[in-house]
């Protein structure tokens, strides 16, 4: 059939003549049954005393020689591939044929009853069989790992071989040339050619074992050494029994009977498994190891039985011995030195090949990429972190132009790097910031190493040391804009908004129009966190921002400048009009109530403006902006006010006198004296008013009515009222103690917009009054009318406050407002 399954080489072997006869276990079945024929024939005569006739010993070996030689030649012609393995198996079924052959006409001699000559024709075949198997175990395939690795083999069949050539040398070779010196020159030949026979026989024992096959052929390859082995043992037991004559051969046959029962399971095994031979060439082998030390510890027992021995002739036997036993040492030393340098070699190898993986493993988990290119600049190695970094595949990335993942301009100054360093100008090296793009579509922000390795053979190319540093380049941009933006609103702060503003004020004298710089400034700031917590405090921030930004056009810039302030750039316009409208437009942000969670607050603000000129720098703008807002406080809620030189001046002024008031109090140059309060309908006085004078008018640094402008810092201005109450007290003491009735009057201290605002005046007022030891209802405050603002219920809770510990609060004029008289009933003010 044209679709029949293969079969094996072994399943079309020819049937027929003895081989055919054999097929299957017909060779099994036929030794079995010569084996049991032969010790019929051998036992009772060997129980009986007596030794067998030659002929059995010689014609049971020749048919199981005739099988095994029949089978290993079939296998060799019909199984094997033409070539060294043939060659060999066609020496060794030869050998065995030698053999056979020679047995034979022993068995025929026996059979005749003639007597077996000293030298015949059985002799020229037993002596063939000896060169030819060597032959053929030599031909047997071997692989070697290198010119150490032969060497190594041979030293160790050498060690075979003299060890155990000593037992064929003291019993067979030396007895036999000193015997035969006067012999016949034949048989002289004769006696010393067998046991040099059995030394290849040695040498054969050690080439089989010594690379014993690991797979399939390894029973082969152990039978055929143990029966060379049984032939030797043979040979040696058969001269030793020559030595003590009459003594019985039986053993020795036995032996030799071995072998060619060896011979013929070798030879079935083979037939069985010949498709191995033919697929030997990956095969592994192993090494009977120990063969080399039995050799040694044989030879050298050997020479010293003979040495402590009591043999006669151990005076000559000894000498030649010990020039064995040197050669032994040679060799075993020789083989020791290659075993040495091997494992130094071995060694240096781990060392290197633990390096080397060492180096692989820290560039796979290295954090920088490697990429090494050809001269074309294409890709040819790529690390395992470079192929992270890109997000690919080697195959995706390898042999490919490094270009393909680089921005069009990145990879031009790759190239003009790389022409550079071709140019032989001394420079192997260089950086470069490359930005490549990864095969999820994300770009990597590297720092790249190019180093030219072109005239290098090892890598004949350019490597690439690529670092990741898009984190780091991302932190510093957060870092930066951190620098330069305020963290709750994210609005430029004092250093970028300057430097925008210096920017425009160039374009503006360039262009031929005008920048203005505006500072604007919450309203009662302080008080809506002491009132409602600076969460809250920090959402009308971002609200206002919010507005602010909504009011700018594109040119224009928005800062934070601190808590409660803000810078505005407000671009072209030179114009007053439309200056005029665009701050009118920044206060109308300021129209519409603050809806923050459940509360609504209405806020205002001051702004301060200063319109660029070409001698003022962005520095000085935010100055004079910042100078002008206070004056535009002073005017009322929701108002600006455009910045003069005069202006400056006068605050300039007002800073000089503000800082002669704490001097002034520390050295007690003002004086407090009470004046009376009466009412307007009886004339009847109701409180004592403290009036602030100096104690020197002369020598005052401004007059006293100007105090009120002069003060604007509000911890001089609380710090003075301080002292204005502690005086006052202990002047209002004093008069009560010449005028008692002047006890059912009060101290009435105005109290300023400004003092309201300030966080903490509640509890400083009640320290004071405890400190004092003053009670709350002797003190009266004055509100007046400008001290609500535009919130009456950010008034109303200091009122209030004041209300409960017991200061009454009092309106300072008589005309008041409708928001004032809500929030005078609210905190019940008389």
């Amino acid at each position: 059939m044209a679709n029949a399954m293969p079969q094996r080489p072994d399943e079309h072997a020819d049937r027929g003549g003895v081989v055919g006869a054999l097929h299957g276990y017909g060779a099994t079945i036929f030794t079995v049954v010569v084996t049991l024929l032969w010790l019929v024939c051998i036992l009772p005569p060997a129980l009986n005393g007596t030794d067998p006739p030659a002929s059995v010993y010689a014609l049971s070996r020749t048919l199981l020689l005739l099988v095994s030689a029949s089978l290993v030649l079939h296998h060799a012609v019909a199984h094997l591939r033409p070539g060294r393995v043939r060659r060999s198996w066609l020496l060794i079924g030869t050998a065995i044929a030698s053999v056979c052959l020679g047995e034979g006409n022993r068995a025929l001699i026996s059979l005749r009853g003639d007597a077996y000559p000293v030298f015949g024709l059985s002799d020229i075949f037993y002596l063939s069989y000896f060169p030819l198997m060597l032959a053929g175990l030599l031909q047997l395939p071997r692989v070697f790992e290198g010119r150490n690795d032969l060497a190594k083999f041979l030293l160790d069949c050498a060690t075979v071989a003299v060890g155990g050539g000593m037992f064929i040398w003291h019993p067979g070779i030396r007895p036999a040339l000193v015997a035969n010196t006067h012999a016949d020159p034949l048989v002289a030949w004769i006696a010393i050619a067998y046991p040099v026979g059995d030394l290849l026989t040695l040498v054969g024992i050690a080439a089989v074992w010594l690379r014993l096959p690991t797979g399939p052929t390894r029973g082969v390859y152990l039978l055929l050494g143990l029966a060379l082995a049984a032939s030797l043992a043979g040979d040696l037991v058969w001269i030793l029994l020559q030595l003590l004559a009459g003594a019985s051969g039986v053993f020795a046959e036995l032996l030799w009977f071995a072998q060619a029962l060896c011979f013929v399971l070798m030879a079935d095994t083979a037939r069985r498994r010949a498709h191995a031979f033919n697929e030997r060439r990956g095969e592994r082998v192993g090494r009977f190891a120990a063969l080399p030390y039995l050799a040694l510890a044989s030879g050298y027992g050997l020479i010293t039985t003979v040495a402590i021995g009591s043999d006669p002739t151990r005076s000559q036997a000894l000498p030649s011995l010990l020039i064995w036993g040197a050669v032994l040492i040679a060799c075993v030393v020789a083989r020791q030195a290659l075993a040495s340098r091997e494992n130094a070699s071995l060694l240096s190898e781990r060392t290197r090949l633990s390096g080397e993986s060492r180096l692989a493993k820290l560039i796979e988990n290295a954090a920088d990429g490697i990429f090494v290119l050809d001269r074309d600049f294409r890709t040819v190695y790529a690390s395992p972190s470079a192929l992270r970094l890109l997000a690919t595949r080697p195959a995706r990335l390898i042999g490919l132009p490094i270009s393909g993942f680089l921005p069009p301009d990145d990879a031009e100054s790759l190239r003009s790097l790389l022409i550079g360093l071709d140019r032989n100008t001394g420079r192997r090296s260089g950086k470069l910031m490359l930005r490549f793009a990864a095969d999820d579509g994300s770009h990597a922000q590297t720092e790249t190493t190019v180093t030219d390795e072109r005239h290098d053979p090892n890598l004949a190319g350019v490597v690439l040391n690529v670092r990741d540093v898009t984190e780091h380049h991302r932190l510093e941009a957060q870092m930066q804009h951190e620098a330069l933006h305020d963290a709750l609103t994210q609005l430029p702060n004092r250093e970028l908004f300057l430097e925008r503003v210096t920017r425009a004020s160039e374009h503006a004298r360039r262009d031929g129009h005008r920048v203005a710089v505006a500072v604007l400034d919450l309203d009662q700031f302080r008080l809506i966190n002491d009132s409602f917590g600076h969460a809250t405090g920090d959402q009308a921030i971002v609200l206002v921002a919010e507005r602010l930004k909504g009011g700018l056009r594109s040119g224009d810039s928005l800062a934070r400048l601190g808590a409660d302030e803000f810078a505005l750039m407000l671009d072209d316009v030179g114009d007053p009009e439309v200056l005029n409208a665009r701050l009118q437009r920044v206060l109308a942000s300021f129209h519409a109530p603050f809806r923050i969670g459940r509360h609504s607050l209405r806020l205002s603000a001051g702004i301060g403006v200063a319109v660029g000129r070409d001698d003022v720098t962005a520095e000085e703008l935010l100055r004079d902006a910042d100078t002008a807002v206070s004056t535009a406080k002073q005017n009322g809620a929701n108002r600006y006010h455009i910045f003069e030189t005069a202006l400056h001046a006068r605050v300039v002024e007002r800073l000089t006198l503000q800082a002669v008031v704490p001097d002034a109090l520390d050295n007690d140059r003002f004086i407090v004296q009470l004046q009376p309060v009466v009412g307007i309908v009886d004339g009847y006085p109701i409180a004592l008013r403290p009036r602030l004078r100096w104690r020197d008018p002369a020598t005052a640094p401004f007059p006293i009515e100007r105090l009120r402008d002069v003060v604007q810092d509000a911890d001089v201005e609380l710090r003075l009222g301080e002292w204005v109450l502690a005086t006052a007290q202990r002047e209002y003491t004093n008069l009560m103690r010449y005028q008692p009735a002047a006890g059912a009057l009060s101290l009435l201290i105005p109290l300023d917009a400004r003092l309201l605002q300030q966080a903490g005046l509640v509890q400083r007022v009640s320290a004071l009054l405890d400190q004092l030891g003053m009670p709350a209802v002797n003190l009266m405050v004055a509100v007046s009318e400008d001290a609500l603002g535009g919130d009456s219920e950010l008034a109303v809770r200091p009122l209030r406050q004041l209300r409960d510990i017991g200061v009454w609060p009092w309106r300072a004029s008589a005309a008041v407002p409708h928001h004032w008289r809500r929030c005078t009933n609210r905190c019940s003010m008389p």
